[in-house]
């Protein structure tokens, strides 16, 4: 349990950590994604003047076309190619080319336009027959469609940058969610182990004051034997000082013009007796020790036991 809960702390360290970074990772992002947003504003309303531009010289060309129109047409330039407006052969090519061109790529803002680039003019051609600052060149609507595609390819990027922006973000969000899992249930792990270890530690407890009470009783029993022995050995004392008390009496009362082989077994009998006296004792001693070891055979196995208990646990 122990290492487990010490694998989980190790895993909830690594996850802060790899949220600090995360939240670093998500400032520098949110930076650059307010520096790119700021750009693509900006690049936006660029993009929007320059429609404005192209909307309004579209309008001047309207404009001059039907001026032209009310006055009859254009005249023809001398030493010109026949076309109108001062536009030489090369140029009006490359604008009928690149205005078709134009209206397969952008027909939603080219065909709106549509009655501006073709047919409109009196000279018979969709170009550009503006002269002075109203002309319009292929060159020009060429370099603005660049611009447009230009401006359309950054904003494509700026959108690629902001999604993985929030990309990140919602991985940051998912670690998050990740790092709270893991330490509720690391707080659940140690609640658990706290109430384990205050299990553990009153069942220590409790065999402890076990263990005492089998040693006082062990001690009591001890003392107990002690006692015993001795008043066993005052017993002893009493019945031999009665045992030589009795043999003397029967001595002295006894004929006195008996043999010498009478009185030798007196004496033998007196001694004899003093010998059961003697066994007497030592059985008693015996019984005194053994009911000591039965006692402290019993004590034994429950202190064995109760060690038991305690290395389960």
């Amino acid at each position: 349990m122990k290492m487990e809960n010490e694998e989980l702390k190790s895993m909830v360290h690594m996850k802060e950590h790899d949220l600090k970074l995360l939240t670093k990772d998500n400032a520098l992002l949110n930076e650059l994604y307010e520096e790119e947003k700021t750009k693509y504003e900006a690049e936006l309303l660029k993009l929007e003047k320059l429609k404005q531009e192209m909307v309004e010289k579209e309008a001047e060309f309207e404009l001059h076309t039907r001026e032209q129109e009310m006055f009859g047409g254009a005249s023809k330039k001398p030493g010109g190619s026949g076309h109108p407006s001062g536009i030489d052969e090369e140029d009006h090519r490359h604008a009928d080319g690149y205005d078709d061109e134009e209206e397969e790529e952008s027909g939603d803002y080219y065909n709106s336009n549509a009655h501006g680039h073709r047919g409109g003019g009196a000279n018979g051609h969709g170009g550009y027959p503006l002269n002075g600052k109203s002309r319009v060149s292929a060159r020009e609507y060429k370099k603005l469609h660049e611009e447009l595609q230009e401006e359309r390819r950054r904003g494509k990027e700026l959108k690629e940058q902001l999604n993985n922006v929030l990309n990140k973000l919602e991985d940051e969000e998912k670690t998050k969610e990740e790092l709270e899992q893991l330490k509720e249930y690391c707080n659940k792990l140690e609640q658990l182990n706290s109430q384990q270890l205050d299990d553990a530690t009153a069942i220590t407890q409790s065999v402890h004051n076990e263990i005492v009470k089998l040693a006082h009783r062990n001690a009591h029993l001890e003392q107990e034997k002690q006692d015993l022995v001795k008043h066993l050995d005052a017993k002893h004392y009493e019945i031999a000082m009665l045992q030589k008390s009795l043999a003397l009496s029967h001595y002295e009362n006894g004929p006195m013009a008996s043999s010498s082989s009478s009185s030798s077994s007196a004496h033998q009998q007196g001694r004899q007796r003093y010998n059961d006296g003697d066994g007497n004792v030592n059985e008693n001693t015996a019984i005194a020790d053994d009911i000591y070891n039965a006692r402290k055979n019993e004590l034994l196995r429950a202190f064995d036991e109760l060690m038991q208990m305690q290395m389960q646990i």
